[in-house]
């Protein structure tokens, strides 16, 4: 809702981060809507439901919403494997993430991490 990202910003003088799940991808138009919002976070979370389809739906929306100027953070079924396509593909402004790069779950594996880097980066 943009009034409580309006609310927060008022009361915390800070940039505002808005997240939106793979589930409801905004348009363009609500994005707008967010005038004090100063990032958007599209999110498609890991899980055995996910499909190549919802992957691109959401591909998708991050290029569409990046095209019309919005900063749009990419999360999400993201790893080393697919990040630097995922970039390639969507100009996000960043990406986020978690499990792509765990060992197990909330363990970070810092050789697989450090490959995610060198491929968002290349």
């Amino acid at each position: 809702m943009p009034e409580v990202c309006n609310e927060v910003q008022k009361q915390t003088s800070k940039p505002v981060i808005k997240g939106f799940c793979a589930d409801r991808m905004p348009a363009e138009d609500e994005l707008a809507e967010y005038t004090t919002t100063s990032y958007f976070l599209f999110d498609l979370q890991r899980g055995p439901r996910f499909t190549s389809e919802d992957i691109e739906r959401v591909w998708s929306a991050v290029s569409r919403s990046r095209s019309k100027g919005f900063r749009v953070f990419l999360a999400g079924a993201l790893d080393p494997a697919n990040v630097k396509e995922a970039i390639r593909r969507t100009h996000a402004f960043a990406v986020d993430v978690c499990r792509g790069v765990e060992q197990e779950p909330g363990v970070k594996d810092p050789d697989v991490l450090q490959q995610f880097f060198v491929e968002a980066r290349s």
